[in-house]
């Protein structure tokens, strides 16, 4: 299941229309293993590639919850609230990751959701 996982996230960040091809392969990766965080959060982040950020929000809770001190998952979490106009969530989600990894200021995501929040995405 975790190779499962890592391909269908390899196929969705680094293959040029592999999103079509990984979606199945992390619900299916999502369905032989429903209470691991990382692959609740390369489902949502991959259902939010594909525009279903409605359906990401889910796996991108779920994730967080079972994982509340990963700053990658956090900052996947503030991604997606912002697509959805959730800008006060996004915020403090973003806020989080940043507390957990610094490292990530220098992200360009951080900055495009910097950017699409209309502020310095601090709370």
């Amino acid at each position: 299941m975790v190779a499962l996982n890592n391909l269908a996230y390899a196929l969705a960040v680094h293959r040029r229309d592999g999103i079509r091809e990984a979606l199945p392969l992390a619900r299916r990766a999502q369905a032989l293993a429903r209470n691991v965080p990382a692959i609740a959060d390369t489902l949502a982040w991959i259902l939010h590639l594909a525009g279903d950020d409605r359906e990401a929000q889910t796996f991108s809770a779920i994730a967080v919850r079972g994982a509340p001190d990963n700053a990658q998952m956090r900052l996947h979490a503030a991604v997606i609230g912002a697509a959805l106009g959730a800008t006060s969530m996004a915020v403090r989600e973003l806020a989080r990751a940043l507390e957990l990894d610094p490292r990530l200021e220098k992200d360009p995501q951080v900055q495009a959701l910097r950017t699409a929040l209309g502020r310095t995405g601090k709370p």
